[in-house]
This record gives C-alpha cells, sequence and structure tokens, in this order.
C-alpha cells in the first residue's frame, strides 16, 4: 500500500466520523435524544477544515487553467 492511498483512506475514516458527529450533533438538538459533549466542537472544527480543504481545491483549479 503506498502512503497516497493510506492518506486517502485516513482522510476517508475521518469524513465518517465527522459524518456520524453530524448525525449525533442533528439528533441530540432535534430529538429526545441527549447531545453528547464535544459533538458541537467535532462538527464546526471539521466543517472548518473541510471548507479550508475545498478552498485549496478551487485555488489548485484556477491556477492550473491559469497556468495551463
Amino acid at each position: 500500500m503506498n502512503s497516497r492511498f493510506a492518506l486517502a483512506l485516513v482522510g476517508f475514516g475521518l469524513f465518517v466520523l465527522w459524518a456520524i458527529a453530524v448525525l449525533a450533533f442533528v439528533l441530540g438538538r432535534y430529538t429526545p435524544v441527549p447531545l453528547l459533549s464535544g459533538v458541537h466542537h467535532i462538527v464546526a472544527a471539521g466543517a472548518v477544515v473541510l471548507t479550508f480543504l475545498g478552498a485549496i481545491s478551487l485555488v489548485r483549479t484556477g491556477y492550473h487553467r491559469i497556468v495551463d
């Protein structure tokens, strides 16, 4: 297994954990299920990281369009 594939697996695993945290946050907020402590911070941190990665992707795509 090469390092790029391993990094992609780690990223996918973190994304799945973040999606579970979002589900726990929604269930805790809108149903009688109790909200776990720290879920709000995990959801917010994941949103910031995903926004940052999306911005980097847009910059890379724009740069390659200008250069090519």
